[in-house]
């Protein structure tokens, strides 16, 4: 007798059905557990403003104010990612820092040629103050590397600016931060979650164990360095389980307001609601 095997699968979350032989006695239902998927971005969005989170997440509404930010911001990760590619460190000048943000560089998003011009002069001179300060010969183990880990009920993903292996052989993040030292900020009211979502991702999605992460500060020229803990990173993994489950409850999506209202894409359509 040939068995058929079928199956009907839904999201996650939802009853999957699976069929044996083809006949309706044969058709079992089971509950799959639900996986919500998130980025940091996503988690600090719905933070700062569950409103601003419906907008750009769920009505995948675009944001239209500063957009030169972005492109500023995709510059000079790439030109950073791209630099510490290069395997001759006596390659790495600073000449070539800069022509590689002359070769990245967009001028999509500034108001005219005027403050496109500015833009680029300050780039220039943020990544010209970094080959100053921080040292440029180093071999990362890694740059621009995505990850997507399964950490128990969540997916969490994202990618990681460079991974560094230290001189006693444990692992460190580089996050590279183009605006002020706060980078995402929720004024104070929320604790920063980045280190444990990176140390989660990069641990269960990519198998590295990381021991510290290091926030540089581009227009300030500063460096933060974060030990990791287990326990803390347990810990705030809680937290953001927690936050998964109101953003997944969520139906309201009331807004916040707060200091990012004034740069919000979406402060006329929100003004109306």
């Amino acid at each position: 007798m040939k068995t058929s095997y079928s199956s009907n699968i839904s999201d996650h979350g939802k009853t999957i059905k699976l069929n044996f032989g083809g006949s309706p006695q044969a058709e079992f239902q089971f509950s799959c557990p639900k996986m919500l998927e998130l980025s940091y971005s996503m988690l600090a969005t719905f933070q700062q403003c569950p409103r601003r989170y419906r907008y750009r997440y769920l009505e995948k509404r675009k944001d239209t104010i500063k957009t030169f930010y972005l492109a500023v911001g995709s510059c000079v990760h790439s030109a950073l990612a791209r630099f510490f590619t290069i395997r001759n460190p006596e390659e790495r000048t600073l000449q070539k820092m800069l022509s590689l943000v002359d070769e990245l560089w967009s001028k999509e998003g500034f108001r005219d040629e005027a403050e496109e011009q500015e833009w680029l002069k300050r780039t220039k001179a943020m990544l010209e103050n970094f080959y100053k300060i921080f040292d440029c010969s180093l071999m990362p183990m890694a740059v621009e590397l995505p990850f997507k880990a399964h950490v128990e009920n969540l997916i969490l993903k994202g990618r990681v600016d460079r991974i560094d292996k230290l001189a006693d052989g444990k692992y460190r993040i580089v996050d590279y931060k183009v605006g002020d030292e706060e980078g995402i900020s929720t004024e104070g009211t929320e604790k920063d979650l980045q280190p444990a979502f990176y140390y989660w991702g990069v641990k269960e999605g990519l198998k590295i164990e990381i021991s510290c992460i290091t926030y540089i500060y581009l227009q300030a020229g500063m460096a933060k360095d974060i030990s990791i803990s287990y326990a803390e990173m347990k810990e705030d993994l809680t937290i953001i389980k927690k936050l998964a489950e109101r953003i997944d409850q969520e139906t309201a999506f009331l807004p916040r307001q707060n200091i990012f209202c004034q740069d919000c894409s979406f402060q006329r359509v929100c003004n109306t609601e």
